[in-house]
């Protein structure tokens, strides 16, 4: 499991398709936007299929949801990211900062980068050799 810490407004890729975002927190209660395009499930604890709240462009689904701090969804068949999860102190310590621990199981072929990283990486990779820098 991979354990990143984002703050308010901050992102996650996971994969080139599905983009976690960090809307609000108050205390141990997260508000997440998830896009992730129409072939793939979004499901919470419950086994509950997620409904979109809006489809984007390119037939990307947005969902908006509420999560509490050790609660987790499951993307597709092999993602899981569970929130709030800290190793010194528990959801307890969750309440103090402007911060969100998000741990995301996926499998080793599925990249999972921060936001700002994932960009870095598919610039290097369209950066077209004999272009000025």
């Amino acid at each position: 499991m991979l354990v990143l810490t984002r703050r308010v407004g901050e992102s996650i890729r996971i994969g080139d398709d599905v983009r976690l975002t960090i809307r609000s927190k108050l205390h141990s209660h997260y508000t997440v936007a998830i896009t992730a395009p129409g072939h793939l499930a979004v499901v919470d604890e419950a086994d509950v299929v997620l409904e979109p709240t809006r489809r984007r462009r390119r037939r990307k689904r947005c969902y908006i949801v509420s999560v509490l701090s050790g609660e987790y969804l499951r993307i597709g068949e092999d993602v899981v990211v569970q929130f709030g999860e800290d190793r010194y102190g528990g959801p307890q310590r969750a309440r103090l900062g402007n911060q969100v621990r998000v741990g995301i199981d996926a499998p080793k072929d599925v990249p999972v980068h921060r936001e700002e990283v994932y960009w870095r990486i598919w610039r290097e990779a369209h950066d077209r050799p004999g272009r000025a820098a």
